[in-house]
């Protein structure tokens, strides 16, 4: 265990100079699955944000789509303290990606999880 720790600690420190990057992460839950969906993303930020990983100062978004409830989205904006943390995340983390992957499913001609990259055009007031 301070093993982990001390592994989780340095990578910390290695990120520290780099530049945050916001997401947005667009969510096509598969039918049935959008209260565990809408759970587990409530979880993964919760657990992100206690692993210091997003910047906590950042807006952060969770949004369901409203206009087609036979086909739910979900929306998630946040910003993560580095661009590298997803390519190198704790294996908690990659844990909960698994499981999310397993309430979507690819929806027109997008895979399940989409994330895309995004620049801030207005500062958080």
């Amino acid at each position: 265990m301070r093993f982990l720790l001390w592994l989780w600690m340095t990578l910390a420190l290695l990120f520290a100079g780099e530049k945050p990057e916001t997401v947005l992460i667009r969510l096509h839950a598969k039918p049935g699955a959008e209260q565990a969906l809408a759970g587990m993303l409530a979880r993964h930020y919760d657990l992100v944000r206690r692993l210091d990983l997003v910047v906590a100062a950042a807006p952060h978004l969770t949004l369901r789509s409203a206009h087609d409830p036979a086909k739910p989205e979900f929306i998630e904006i946040f910003t993560w303290k580095s661009g590298h943390i997803p390519d190198h995340a704790p294996a908690a983390v990659i844990q909960m990606w698994q499981e999310m992957n397993a309430l979507v499913e690819p929806r027109d001609g997008q895979s399940g999880i989409d994330i895309t990259p995004m620049i801030s055009l207005t500062s958080a007031r």
